[in-house]
């Protein structure tokens, strides 16, 4: 998602490494040009032009909540590079990302949205070495024959980290900044993509990707993190502490907002209840599984609180509704809504 928040958790990780102090303490949401500032904080605390290549290889596919979590359901590595570039993030802060096959490579170009003072490639740095970890959480495998082109101008002395977080092939003073590699690491099949519940959790991301400009509110960021979970789902200790803030403080600003994390925990899985039911054929059994039931009786209970019919019922009457567009919106059109 383009929202700072997703990232904090890694740039927060690096700064303490190197004991610098961002001076954000526990402030909650941050706007793009905070980050931004953040980062030339950190470069100028560590004097590290390529710092951005530590705070990258830190941001695991989790780290992009509902985008990571769509990625991890495509079919094949190029489908989910073509997520994490079409809606990563400053994708409306003026970057620019391309994505290209030709008949045996691969090629990603990125045009970054700033400079951070001392450190010109930084969010170069930061996007590909991004890039290269999802790459590996995806198929569990280093890239092999990848070649990063980078427009800044070769220094005296090559960065080993580029080597470590990326690839060991590196030039510099080329026109673009681009990665390279052959074409077949990228049209490899993704075991899930087996999954059968996949393809209903890739089109709700995409549909959430595809229309989300996130307010301001704490409650929409919790809805996205915990859509983009697998069950078990993450405690509000786990969740404060992924997005870079106190539970103390999640609380208190939950409250704030009118709501509280239990409430959107159910929110969020009726939501995915009413795709599960309606979009596959997995057993009611297997749906209450995927959303952290441990007793079917619960998550039966549950969904008659939510829709006052059981899931039994609800799905034989999903599947024998006429298509179109659905007369009376309920919870789960209002969460789509609002993401």
């Amino acid at each position: 998602m383009d929202s700072p928040q997703l990232y904090m958790s890694a740039l927060r990780e690096v700064a303490q490494q190197h004991d610098v102090d961002l001076g954000i303490g526990d402030q909650a949401l941050i706007t793009w040009e905070q980050y931004r500032a953040l980062c030339a904080k950190l470069v100028a605390a560590t004097g590290d032009a390529h710092i951005g290549l530590d705070i990258g290889s830190r941001m695991s596919l989790a780290a992009h909540g509902a985008l990571g979590h769509a990625s991890l359901s495509c079919k094949t590595v190029g489908e989910s590079l073509d997520l994490l570039t079409k809606y990563g993030p400053f994708r409306r802060q003026g970057a620019r990302v391309q994505l290209a096959f030709s008949q045996d490579t691969m090629g990603l170009t990125f045009w970054p949205p700033a400079r951070v003072p001392g450190a010109p490639s930084f969010f170069v740095d930061m996007f590909f070495s991004a890039i290269a970890r999802a790459s590996y959480e995806l198929t569990g495998e280093r890239m092999t024959g990848a070649c990063l082109e980078l427009s800044i101008p070769a220094p005296r002395q090559r960065d080993p980290r580029f080597a470590t977080h990326i690839t060991s092939e590196v030039r510099f003073s080329c026109s673009v900044n681009r990665l390279t590699g052959p074409r077949i690491g990228y049209t490899r099949l993704l075991s899930a993509s087996q999954i059968p519940a996949a393809a209903v959790h890739k089109r709700i991301c995409e549909d959430f990707l595809r229309t989300a400009v996130l307010g301001e509110g704490i409650s929409e960021i919790v809805k996205l993190h915990l859509l983009a979970q697998s069950a078990p789902f993450p405690s509000i200790v786990g969740t404060a502490s992924e997005l870079g803030f106190s539970e103390r403080t999640l609380r208190r600003r939950l409250a704030d907002e009118k709501t509280s994390f239990q409430e959107l925990l159910d929110e969020v899985r009726h939501f995915l209840a009413v795709e599960y039911l309606g979009g596959t054929d997995i057993s009611v059994e297997a749906v209450a599984s995927a959303l952290g039931y441990t007793n079917h009786g619960n998550f039966r209970r549950a969904f008659v609180k939510w829709s006052g019919v059981t899931p039994g019922v609800f799905r034989k009457a999903s599947k024998n509704q006429p298509p179109g567009p659905d007369p009376d919106p309920n919870p789960n059109q209002r969460l789509r809504d609002r993401c």
